[in-house]
C-alpha cells in the first residue's frame, strides 16, 4: 500500500477519541461504543522490550504476491465468525520502529482481515484510541492493567453489526485476579479483558476472552493459562461458547500452551487451538509469529483457541509485511462456525 495515498481508517486516525460510559465490567473499566469519537511486561520503565529486537529490512511477500491488508468493506453480519489476535507492539517500545509509522500497517491488516472479534495486545492509551478511532463500526472495552486508563491493555473489540454485548470485564492473571495485581513472579501487572457477547446471526451466546501473558517463566505463563481455561469453564457452564485470543508468550506443547487446551490433570479446555482445528488445506501463512523485526518469523506465541464444537473453515496468520513492518508479532485469525 502506497503510504502517500491514505485509506479512509487511516485518515480517521488523526482525530482523538471521547471516553464513553462506564462498562459493565467494574468501575475500572469503560466501554467504547462505535458512536464515540504503561509499559509491557516484556519491557523495563524506559520503555526498552526485554526481546532484542534484531535489525531487519523491509518484509517478505504473501503467497500471492499481493497485499493481505486492504479491504474496506467490514466485517459480515452473519455466516462463519472469524476472530483475530494481534500484538501490536507498544508505542515506546522501538524508536526505529515507531507506532506513528506502523499505525497505517496496523489498521491496514485489521481492516483486510475483517474480524468480527479483536483483541489486542500492548495497547498504550494512545494506540487504544488511534484504533477505536480507526475502526468506528466496533464497540470496544478495555482498561489499563494498572486499573483505570494510563496504563497498557489488552482491549477487545466486537463488530456491532453482528454482536449484542451484555456484559464486559476484566480479571488479573495473579492469585487475587478480581484486584490490580501482579502474580507468579511477573514484573509488572497483566490483565485479561472479556465480553460476553451474543451473535445476533445465530442467537448464539459467546464469551470473548482477549490476555497477554507474562515472560517472566514457565509457572508464570502456566498459571495463567491455567486461570484463563478455570474462567472458560466457567462460561461453559453458564451457556456461553468460549473464544479465546491471546499473545501466551511460548510455543505449543509447553506447559501454558497444554493448560489452556486441557490436556493436563487439572481438567479439560472448552477451546482448542484453532490452527490444529482446521482442516491443513485451510491454514495459511507461516506458523511462527514472533519475528522481532525481521524477515523469519522465530517463535509461535500468538493464538485463536476456537470453541471446541466449532468448525473451523480456516487459520491464518499474515506474512511479514513488504515495504514496512507492522509490529515485532505477526496478527492471526480464526474464521469458525459454531
Amino acid at each position: 500500500m502506497d503510504e502517500s495515498s491514505p485509506s479512509r481508517r487511516e485518515t480517521l486516525l488523526g482525530a482523538g477519541a471521547v471516553l464513553a460510559v462506564a462498562g459493565g465490567g467494574g468501575v475500572l473499566g469503560h466501554l467504547f461504543s462505535s458512536d464515540d469519537s504503561g509499559q509491557s511486561d516484556d519491557a523495563d520503565d524506559s520503555g526498552q522490550s526485554e526481546r532484542t529486537a534484531d535489525s531487519g529490512q523491509s518484509d517478505s511477500t504473501t503467497d500471492s504476491g499481493q497485499s493481505d491488508d486492504a479491504d474496506d468493506s467490514g466485517p459480515p453480519d452473519d455466516g462463519p465468525i472469524t476472530a483475530c489476535s494481534f500484538n501490536i507492539l507498544h508505542e515506546t517500545s522501538n524508536s526505529d520502529h515507531p507506532w506513528e509509522s506502523r499505525r497505517p500497517r496496523v489498521t491496514e491488516a485489521i481492516g483486510g482481515l475483517e474480524p468480527g472479534l479483536l483483541g489486542i495486545q500492548e495497547a498504550k492509551p494512545g494506540q487504544f484510541s488511534d484504533l477505536r478511532e480507526a475502526f468506528p463500526d466496533y464497540e470496544w472495552y478495555g482498561i489499563g492493567r494498572e486499573g483505570g486508563e494510563e496504563s497498557e491493555a489488552v482491549p477487545v473489540a466486537w463488530a456491532t453489526n453482528r454482536f449484542e454485548m451484555r456484559e464486559t470485564g476484566e480479571f488479573w492473571l495473579s492469585p487475587t485476579p478480581e484486584k490490580p495485581s501482579i502474580g507468579w513472579a511477573a514484573r509488572y501487572p497483566r490483565i485479561s479483558t472479556w465480553a460476553s457477547l451474543t451473535d445476533t446471526a445465530t442467537g448464539t451466546d459467546i464469551w470473548f476472552c482477549n490476555a497477554h501473558v507474562s515472560s517472566a517463566s514457565w509457572r508464570t505463563r502456566r498459571n495463567s493459562a491455567e486461570l484463563i481455561r478455570q474462567r472458560a469453564v466457567e462460561r461453559t457452564k453458564n451457556g456461553e461458547v468460549p473464544v479465546v485470543s491471546i499473545d501466551l508468550n511460548n510455543e505449543p506443547s509447553t506447559p501454558s500452551y497444554e493448560s489452556i487446551t486441557g490436556q493436563t490433570d487439572a481438567g479439560s479446555s472448552p477451546v482448542v487451538d484453532g490452527r490444529t482445528a482446521a482442516d491443513e488445506a485451510s491454514v495459511r501463512g507461516p506458523e511462527k509469529t514472533y519475528h522481532a523485526f525481521t524477515n523469519e518469523p522465530k517463535e509461535r506465541f500468538d493464538y485463536v483457541f476456537t470453541p471446541k464444537s466449532a468448525d473451523v473453515h480456516e487459520y491464518r496468520t499474515l506474512e511479514v509485511r513488504e515495504g514496512g513492518y507492522r509490529s515485532d508479532h505477526l496478527p492471526v485469525a480464526a474464521t469458525f462456525e459454531l
